[in-house]
């Protein structure tokens, strides 16, 4: 499987040198990219994106031109093993979507993040199952067959009972345990109301541990979804902790003796309900015998 991820304008991340006027958004061009999937590795080969009209480059600095060239003419490629993929992130905001991985390396946990169009959402989203599968048949994890389960899904809202069965879980992936973190907002000087956390779903299949939310705006509404997506083979731990007063789920990912954590708050009026899922097996694992506690 071949795809190709084109520069794109994305607000909030600046890779290029360069300046910007006062208030003026920070929007960063992202590096263009050719991604290929094999069935043990995915090869990611990057290159900057630099001027491509004679206009453009005439302007540039005369030193500048051999650096273009030799730029254009030497990409970056990335190998990351299948085999060692920790997790994955597939978020969609409006027109902007992007595919993040994190995996093992040389006793390293390495992160990209890989910037497209939405218009290509579902393409990358066949690359994203494709190494998922890839990952599962590697461990020996089969899926039940069947999508059973999506009667958990009924108490969340309409938008994450459409989009988690279209585009969060895999086909014949079934659902074992739902959790709903409805979004929180905090209240200053009596009159002022500031959005703390979005909506966020957390997800117990027979394949993974998937953590499914929006992103944080001013207003209720959101526009996009963001998900990980944790092999079960890779979670080593998920613990309940109190922090800061409120209680957190605690998901730990590991391989090769290297440990990635990602937490996840919820209110305080949730714990009877983390604890009862906990104990049903729903979210929470305790740890595979034999794998110490992470500290």
């Amino acid at each position: 499987m071949i795809l190709t991820a084109p520069a794109q304008s994305v607000v909030g991340r600046v890779t290029l040198r360069g300046w910007r006027r006062p208030g003026q958004l920070p929007w960063g061009i992202t590096p263009n990219r050719v991604l290929v999937l094999t069935g043990q590795r995915l090869l990611i080969a990057s290159s900057p994106y630099v001027p491509e009209s004679p206009e453009e480059e005439r302007t540039s600095r005369p030193e500048y031109a051999s650096e273009l060239a030799e730029v254009r003419a030497l990409p970056e490629v990335c190998e990351i093993p299948l085999r060692q993929v920790l997790w994955l992130e597939a978020g969609t905001i409006l027109l902007i979507s992007w595919l993040e991985l994190a995996w093992v390396h040389q006793g390293e946990i390495e992160r990209i993040r890989i910037d497209f169009n939405t218009v290509g959402r579902d393409l990358f989203a066949d690359l994203a199952a494709r190494i998922r599968l890839a990952i599962l048949a590697a461990e020996g994890v089969s899926l039940s067959g069947n999508a059973h389960g999506l009667e958990r899904l009924e108490a969340l809202p309409f938008k994450f009972r459409r989009v988690i069965p279209d585009h969060v879980l895999l086909r014949d992936e079934q659902v074992l345990g739902a959790l709903f973190r409805p979004s929180q907002w905090a209240t200053y000087l009596a009159i002022f109301r500031r959005h703390v956390t979005p909506r966020l779903a957390v997800l117990r299949t027979d394949a993974h541990l998937r953590v499914a939310g929006e992103h944080l705006t001013s207003v209720e509404d959101s526009y996009g979804l963001i998900a990980q997506f944790c092999p079960l083979p890779r979670v080593k731990n998920v613990t309940l902790e109190e922090r800061d007063g409120r209680p957190e789920l605690r998901i730990a990912v590991g391989l090769d003796g290297v440990e990635d954590v990602l937490r996840v708050r919820f209110s305080v009026g949730t714990v009877v309900e983390l604890e009862s899922i906990a104990a049903q097996g729903g979210v929470c694992m305790p740890t595979p015998a034999g794998d110490p506690a992470p500290a």
